[in-house]
């Protein structure tokens, strides 16, 4: 028998395939060490549960005298694959015993996990797929409810692909004001998907951001419409077809927040374009970005005017960035955090 058992996922949410690996790494370990990726995000209609939530509805999947033998560690999205094995491992170490024997998890369903070969130390404990369900399929059918009397005929739908607590859990959890918002957001990204799914390949998006800082602050905006609605972004937005990414980022820049700043000055702050192309970073498409870096020096923050999709702007202290983590727009508390460090 392993010491402790390492079962990694999002599980969003946990559904009966994950239930068939937790009772596996019961009979198998000690301790089950589950890692609940995509943690300290903001909601979105791919991670739509926080941390804590996935932790709950596991746990009521657990028989009550088994559920002291697990433990719960949530892990931020790096975009940095071998960042995330270091950062996984370390904390895996810190929550065991000196020699503790390990034990990895899971079942080799595609490409997404490869990563069970990437921990070396740990034995994989290989099993077939039993269950073939995703959670993809689940959310799509817990988002593309229209009113809440379809609430319950969406639970039956996965009467067989979600154990009975969990069923229960959602029942209630899809009665709080964020359901509501995810499903409109839900319905905004397949009405996207829904101009280019005929197309022969599906499109690759263009896009330009910029980080701007004054002061030790960065510019933020909020975001005034779907996806993101009311969540910190930085000011960006698509590239247009006849400038070039440095024109394009400037362009945003103005239409978002008309800062009161010189474009010599600008030039001048400029200190390197960045881009960002991990192909999960947007759930709009394969979107690559182009993070213009500029920094204006120590001065009177600029005034600013939030317009076109900004509802309102910040000059966010850069030491204050960290506690606000969950209320980012995609990948950008990770952009500032790679650049800014």
């Amino acid at each position: 028998m392993y010491d402790a058992v390492v079962f990694i996922g999002r599980q969003e949410p946990p559904h009966r395939g994950h239930g068939v690996i937790t009772q596996e790494a019961l009979a198998q370990g000690k301790h089950v060490i589950f890692i609940l990726g995509s943690a300290f995000q903001a909601r979105s209609v791919k991670n739509p549960f926080t941390w804590e939530e996935r932790a709950a509805m596991i746990q009521l999947t657990v028989a009550p005298a088994d559920r002291s033998r697990l433990t719960f560690i949530p892990v931020r999205d790096y975009y940095n694959h071998a960042r995330w094995v270091s950062e996984v491992t370390a904390k895996v170490k810190e929550a065991t015993v000196p020699d503790a024997r390990i034990g990895l998890i899971g079942h080799n369903k595609d490409s997404s996990s490869s990563y069970l070969w990437d921990f070396k130390e740990w034995p994989v404990i290989e099993l077939p797929l039993v269950l073939n369900i995703h959670s993809t399929a689940i959310r799509k059918v817990l988002f593309s409810v229209e009113s809440p009397l379809r609430v319950e005929g969406a639970l039956a739908m996965l009467h067989d692909l979600l154990h009975p607590a969990v069923c229960d859990y959602l029942r209630a959890w899809m009665c709080l004001p964020h359901y509501v918002s995810l499903c409109t957001e839900f319905s905004h990204y397949r009405k996207g998907h829904q101009t280019w799914e005929t197309a022969p390949f599906a499109p690759m998006f263009v896009t330009v951001d910029n980080l701007v800082l004054c002061s030790d602050r960065v510019l933020l905006i909020t975001r005034k419409h779907h996806p993101g609605i009311g969540l910190f972004a930085l000011p960006g937005g698509f590239l247009e077809q006849e400038e070039s990414l440095f024109e394009g980022a400037l362009r945003e820049l103005q239409e978002e927040t008309n800062i009161a700043v010189l474009h010599a000055d600008l030039l001048t702050g400029f200190k390197k374009a960045h881009v960002f192309s991990h192909p999960g970073r947007s759930l709009r498409g394969r979107t690559i970005t182009h993070v213009h870096h500029f920094d204006l020096g120590a001065r009177f923050l600029p005034e600013v005017t939030p317009a076109s999709d900004a509802v309102a702007y910040c000059w966010m202290p850069l030491a204050e960035v960290s506690s606000h983590e969950a209320e980012f727009f995609e990948d950008h508390f990770s952009i500032i955090q790679h650049i800014c460090q």
